[in-house]
């Protein structure tokens, strides 16, 4: 399996010790790259692809949230994990609603950390799946109206060898995509994943709430 990249971005040291050192080592391979201010993290999501983020509410709020859209614009699919503090629950709810995957609440649980992480990364790696399957069906249907439909057609693939090599070897690495990845479910398990972490995402801001009151 392919080593698996994820973005930090943090300034509260006390975070940041919360999610380094157990992502480290209860994901082996995984490439952990650290930012603590928004230009840092907006040049890294510029230069990189990521499999997960997670980023403070802060900062995805700075610079008239220029985080937040780099983040969309360039890496639309991959997962957004907010870490919450008391002051920020409007925020990240707000935010819960437009596409974040999930939320960790301050002080941040080292073991809350890496479950959610890794349901992260699964996530990425399901819709990286999907998206594949989709190519390979564009490209077999791109690869289907190039065969011949009449005698014509085959008199022209018989002058052209190589055409109709070509054709045929491109036709086959899209089957061959398209076996690889076909899972009627993949769609059904990619919402049902999504909708799990929000709950979760919900539950812990309901409880960060619940905390506020009492104190």
């Amino acid at each position: 399996m392919d080593a698996q990249s994820l973005l930090v971005v943090e300034a509260d040291n006390q975070a940041l010790y919360a999610v380094d050192r157990p992502l480290r080592e209860r994901i082996p391979g995984i490439d952990l790259h650290v930012s603590k201010s928004v230009e840092e993290a907006a040049h890294r999501l510029q230069s990189f692809r990521y499999d997960t983020i997670i980023a403070s509410i802060p900062f995805l709020l700075e610079c008239n949230q220029h985080l937040l859209h780099t983040k969309r614009a360039l890496h639309a699919t991959t997962p957004l994990i907010v870490t919450v503090g008391k002051s920020d629950r409007r925020q990240a709810h707000e935010i819960l609603q437009t596409g974040s995957f999930s939320i960790l609440t301050k002080p941040i649980d080292p073991g809350e950390a890496v479950k959610s992480v890794r349901l992260a990364l699964w996530q990425n790696r399901l819709l990286k799946l999907i998206a594949s399957r989709e190519k390979a069906l564009a490209a077999f249907r791109e690869h289907i109206k190039k065969f011949p439909e009449d005698w014509r057609g085959e008199e022209l693939f018989a002058r052209s060898p190589a055409l109709m090599e070509k054709t045929l070897t491109a036709l086959g690495t899209s089957l061959q995509r398209m076996e690889e990845t076909h899972d009627p479910y993949l769609y059904d398990i990619a919402v049902s994943i999504d909708l799990r972490s929000r709950q979760r995402a919900l539950d812990r801001l309901f409880r960060l709430a619940s905390e506020g009151a009492v104190h």
